[in-house]
């Protein structure tokens, strides 16, 4: 007998009415344009027969083989009706072939958002845990009434330390102790003036002797999230190159910063698409994983390596290493 349970999972951020595909993989059914994101004085409920259908939905061989995660954000009308909007999907198995999207569209009508006593358009996330044959369900709720960061506050702590001697030679800078702008950070590294860059899910830092300088959507490139316009999207990886360009992920987008101009680079301009890593290698080549394989970049032109043109099983890239004879000896994860 499958296993399946149904959580939830608190998101804090603010709202706003938006048309936005949370996720990379998007579908093209879904016939409306503007909704707002799990609001309401009443949220959008499934109907709890949900789980159980979207059990019989699924492609049943495919559910067998399943392991990983899938997040999807569903778009819920004022009748209730669901459409599958966009997804994230970090399994082995294809979303296509798990039949994600009929079996989505296809559940029971939902108990529709209603706001300000009218029934509303709305999306929800939901997020799809699958290992041996089972899976459960955790719904990410969007609670914008509770506007929190994260508390990283705490003492630092190894196993097999001593902490006492531990707590004395490490500091942790919060933003109660520090100009850091948000306490979730993703990546760090070293220029080479030996300045300290820090990116965060609220901007990036500098830290030159002490001094913090700060660099958001007001004074960059790098855009705000669409829920709230006075932060900045997640910085998600950052690398110095050997011209002391920083490089960025901010969202899924990357940027480089020479330390006077701002760049960008989208699907528009390069060849990337929902960016993921970055490694800079010998020769000052600078590497990209993304949902389109792995892109380089050599100050001037763009080559990809994709699943068309090499032996890569899979487009869905996260990792890439160039090894020390500047032969590109690829690594790659699916995602998992």
């Amino acid at each position: 007998m499958k296993r399946i349970i149904l959580l939830l999972l608190t998101f804090f951020s603010l709202t706003l009415s938006y048309s936005q595909n949370l996720y990379p993989e998007k579908y093209k059914d879904c016939s409306l344009s503007s909704f707002c994101l799990d609001c309401g004085e009443t949220i959008a409920k499934p109907q709890s027969s949900i789980i159980n259908e979207l059990l019989d939905k699924f492609d049943k061989k495919s559910l067998s083989q399943t392991a990983g995660k899938i997040e999807v954000q569903i778009l819920i009308d004022e009748y209730g009706k669901p459409c599958l909007l966009s997804s994230l999907n970090q399994t082995n198995i294809s979303s296509k072939k798990l039949g994600l999207q009929n079996a989505i569209n296809s559940t029971s009508s939902w108990e529709p958002a209603i706001s300000k006593n009218k029934k509303t358009n709305s999306s929800v996330s939901l997020i799809f845990e699958f290992e041996n044959g089972n899976f459960s369900v955790k719904r990410r709720i969007f609670d914008f009434k509770n506007q929190s960061n994260a508390k990283s506050v705490g003492t630092p702590d190894i196993k097999g330390t001593d902490k006492e001697k531990l707590s004395k030679d490490w500091t942790v800078f919060t933003q109660q102790n520090s100009e850091l702008p948000w306490d979730m950070t993703r990546a760090v590294a070293n220029d080479l003036d030996n300045n300290i860059w820090i990116g965060t899910d609220n901007g990036i830092v500098k830290i030159n002797n002490g001094q913090w300088e700060h660099f958001n959507s007001k004074n960059t490139l790098i855009s705000s999230p669409p829920y709230n316009k006075n932060e900045t999207v997640s910085v998600r990886d950052l690398e110095v190159d050997k011209n002391n360009n920083k490089w960025f992920i901010a969202a899924w987008d990357v940027y480089k910063y020479d330390n006077k101009n701002w760049t960008k680079y989208d699907s528009i301009n390069s060849p990337i698409n929902w960016a993921r890593k970055i490694f800079v290698d010998y020769s000052n080549n600078v590497w990209f994983t993304s949902w389109n394989g792995v892109a380089k970049f050599d100050g001037k032109n763009w080559s990809v390596i994709n699943k068309q043109n090499s032996n890569l099983p899979t487009d869905k890239t996260i990792g890439v290493h160039v090894d020390k004879k500047l032969e590109s000896g690829l690594e790659h994860w699916k995602e998992m």
